[in-house]
């Protein structure tokens, strides 16, 4: 599943302040390539405000050209307060049009004397955006919350979600899968949904050894999309997908996939 990086050299551009402007990556003879093989990223820009804050970092192609990173988006937006925590992110496509990630356009973060008090997410209509169950999360006392849809605290397991499908016509392409689906089996493997702890990680490896083990008949893969379970089979081998490590809320997820084993 690990996607090998396309570039051997990075060049930078720094402003008066010393601050990295540009980042372009190159090959092995000095031309210009992409920061992996199957993004066409050449050169990130970046800028900043007066305290130093990246407050926006976009994507061009080796012509130049604006472009949509293997993330969904060409611009990220960030603001800070005074203490420097990121209060609000977000995300816009080649033509300056709000774009989102995982269905969310911006991110909200509170802070009260510099620390963390609640976060929201919105979409690209400025409405709450609910994912995987969570509509944002707060703090209290010591702990960090997370909030279902109703606004109430709600447990949650670290799921296995699909974060890119940058091959077009690879495996993961060629198999359906999308950005955003949460992967639940694939072939003898399982994510265990109905622990109340999970270890991501050891899921995640699990996943990967699963779809490198030998073999030529094709493998059953069920993936929760949309709250809907989609059950389909895919050649052998890895599928060359991006996976991320993302928070769902336990009930919701165990509704959803409800019906998982009877399949």
């Amino acid at each position: 599943m690990m996607i090998p990086e396309g570039f051997q050299s990075v060049t930078y551009r720094r402003d008066s302040l010393g601050n990295i402007i540009q980042r372009s990556f190159f090959d092995a003879e000095g031309n210009a390539t992409t920061l992996m093989p199957d993004a066409r990223v050449h050169r990130v820009a970046l800028s900043y405000d007066d305290s130093g804050h990246a407050v926006e970092e976009a994507y061009f192609d080796t012509d130049g050209k604006p472009l949509v990173g293997t993330g969904g988006v060409h611009r990220i937006a960030r603001k800070f307060d005074g203490h420097g925590n990121i209060t609000e992110i977000s995300y816009f496509d080649t033509r300056g049009e709000p774009a989102s990630v995982f269905g969310r356009h911006r991110t909200v973060s509170i802070y009260g004397r510099g620390e963390f008090v609640s976060e929201s997410f919105f979409d690209a209509k400025g409405q709450p955006a609910v994912r995987n169950g969570i509509l944002g999360k707060r703090k209290k006392s010591d702990e960090i919350e997370m909030l279902a849809q109703d606004g109430n605290p709600t447990s949650t397991l670290d799921v296995v979600t699909v974060s890119s499908v940058p091959f077009p016509g690879g495996p993961g392409d060629a198999a359906g899968v999308r950005v955003g689906d949460i992967i639940l089996i694939y072939d003898n493997w399982q994510f265990p949904i109905d622990r109340d702890v999970v270890d991501w990680s050891q899921a995640a490896n699990g996943l990967r050894a699963a779809t490198s083990a030998p073999g030529e008949t094709p493998r059953r893969l069920v993936v929760l999309r949309d709250g809907q379970l989609v059950e389909q089979w895919v050649a052998p081998g890895p599928l060359q997908v991006r996976l991320t490590r993302e928070p769902s809320s336990t009930t919701w997820l165990r509704a959803a996939a409800k019906d998982l084993n009877q399949r």
